[in-house]
């Protein structure tokens, strides 16, 4: 399971519709390293979506 398709179980949102393929290449980019700082492109909704997880 990927980061969307947890997202999607979750929230029950299709993220997919609510964010850009690059955010979500951005986001599962800097998870992969660690980071804890989403980038900017990303919305707000994700963003606490990801800090809730």
């Amino acid at each position: 399971m990927n980061l969307i398709e947890f997202l999607d179980t979750v929230v029950g949102l299709n993220v997919l519709s609510e964010i850009s393929k690059n955010s979500i290449f951005l986001i599962e980019h800097n998870l992969l390293l660690g980071c804890t700082k989403i980038n900017d492109q990303v919305s707000e909704d994700v963003e606490v979506f990801i800090n809730w997880a």
